[in-house]
């Protein structure tokens, strides 16, 4: 049994708010990607044929599994994988049920390439985009996948995110990062790496102590003690340009995947 799920398409890719927040240069709020069960359905339907999969349900120690099971022609026998599903915060068991089906599924391979999504998806909120109650941030915008792409490892190297009026709110494309490695890599050479200047006159040089240990920070999910995300305050306190922040976030990466 041979059986290659292809790679999800834009389309097929949802957007949700994974944290809010609030600093002195505004509202915030983290995005996390992922695919619904019917996704699953449809990529199971095209690739296996609808005959030719199935789904159950038991339970496990109180906790809701799914059997995901695809007939082996070669083998004449049904070939499994299980995994458990967790709790919404809406619908408790129709949620959990999903959930666990779409963990199986990730089992068998479809929508693996998610987890090679960049962790550090944050978008500045503007006015009218949310609404704030008692300290807090509720984005009431929704955004969505309007390009993305993959290298020959399956892995995510370009992703673009979009409000509903169509305008670019994140984007994220390695091949820019590793050009931008290219060009820092020079500046050692010369013995020239760019110094930035932060609102408190403090300075930071790209590689030093500070940076290393802000990329750290952000690999590991650490924000700020008002919550305000380490890659936001970094680009807003020392005024990195856009060039200098996507050398930032490549050096994120390296970190992340090495952990």
């Amino acid at each position: 049994m041979c059986n290659k799920f292809r790679l999800l398409t834009a389309g097929e890719i949802e957007c949700r708010v994974a944290q809010s927040g609030k600093s002195s240069k505004g509202a915030w709020c983290q995005i996390l990607i992922y695919k619904d069960a019917r996704v699953d359905q449809k990529l199971l339907d095209e690739v296996i044929g609808p005959m030719n999969w199935k789904n159950s349900y038991e339970f496990i120690n109180e906790q809701l599994y799914c059997t995901v099971s695809i007939w082996d022609s070669e083998k004449k026998e049904w070939i499994s994988k299980q995994n458990v599903g967790t709790e919404s915060n809406t619908e408790k068991e129709k949620g959990q049920a999903s959930d666990a089906f779409k963990r199986a599924c990730f089992n068998w391979g479809l929508g693996r390439e998610l987890y090679t999504a960049p962790k550090d998806v944050y978008i500045t909120l503007k006015e009218g985009e949310y609404n704030e109650k008692d300290g807090k941030i509720y984005p009431r915008i929704r955004f969505d996948v309007s390009e993305i792409g993959y290298n020959d490892e399956r892995q995510i190297n370009r992703l673009v995110i979009v409000d509903p009026k169509g305008e670019v709110r994140y984007t994220f494309d390695s091949s820019q990062k590793a050009t931008a490695k290219k060009v820092a890599t020079k500046k050692v050479v010369a013995d020239s790496k760019p110094v930035y200047t932060a609102d408190n006159g403090k300075t930071m040089t790209e590689g030093d102590a500070t940076w290393e240990t802000a990329a750290k920070s952000v690999a590991e999910g650490k924000t700020c003690n008002d919550g305000t995300p380490i890659a936001i305050w970094l680009t807003e306190f020392y005024h990195l340009p856009k060039e200098a922040t996507t050398r930032f976030l490549a050096r994120v990466s390296e970190l992340t995947k090495a952990a």
